[in-house]
């Protein structure tokens, strides 16, 4: 699997470069999707693709590649980052930020399914919901 720095620097690199909602993947008709709960430690979107990573409560990290449309709590947001412990962005291309959403901070549980990025198996995500802080 790859590792969530990777997961965040694929995307930074490539949302760099400029690109389409069509660069990102989709979530095919057949999906059989699966469910993963954790905090969120990382949340990142490019204009080609983006990722997230959460650590589940038994210490284990799950990286996702982010696809498009993607959802917060039901609601599509165009950010690029999220608020954090570290942090609070200033991105004036954000449509709102999703509220209650702090990256280290906030429990979710991720909607998944498994396809193929970069020629390897991959947890593709498009929607997380919030489960508390």
């Amino acid at each position: 699997m790859i590792g969530s720095l990777s997961i965040a620097a694929v995307a930074l690199l490539l949302g760099s470069l400029g690109a389409t909602n069509d660069d990102y993947p989709h979530r095919p008709a057949n999906a059989h999707l699966a469910f993963e709960q954790g905090r969120l430690t990382i949340y990142t979107l490019g204009n080609h693709g983006g990722g997230l990573t959460i650590m589940r409560s038994n210490g284990k990290r799950d990286d996702f590649f982010i696809a498009y449309p993607n959802k917060i709590n039901g609601k599509h947001y165009l950010c690029a980052e999220l608020p954090s412990i570290h942090n609070s962005p200033d991105d004036v291309s954000c449509n709102q930020r999703p509220p209650n959403v702090v990256v280290g901070k906030t429990s979710v549980r991720v909607t998944y399914w498994w396809g193929t990025m970069y020629g390897k198996p991959a947890k593709i995500s498009d929607e997380i919901t919030t489960l508390g802080s």
